[in-house]
């Protein structure tokens, strides 16, 4: 009972602003044209698949790391704590 209810306001109202019947089917027509074109626009491009890149890093000469490590003391509210430092740079 309350589909037909809703169905016959929609017709009533889709009458009342298309002016006429035949109006309102027209808009009918279009609306569902329209739907149809959007439809066909969503739909999904082919998918290509290309060569992942690839980059490769050489430097010029070989490179290493120099690392100096060193203990020092931090002052924390529980009391002095000695912790381990690093500090490392590449070098040739």
């Amino acid at each position: 009972m309350t589909f037909r209810i809703a169905a016959l306001v929609t017709a009533v109202c889709v009458t009342a602003l298309a002016g006429t019947p035949a109006r309102a089917l027209d808009a009918g027509r279009q609306y569902a044209q329209a739907g149809q074109v959007l439809a066909a626009a969503e739909e999904p491009a082919p998918r290509v698949r290309r060569a992942r890149t690839q980059i490769e890093v050489r430097p010029p000469r070989p490179m290493h790391r120099e690392c100096t490590a060193w203990l020092e003391q931090e002052f924390r509210p529980s009391g002095t704590v000695i912790v381990p430092r690093e500090r490392c740079v590449w070098v040739r």
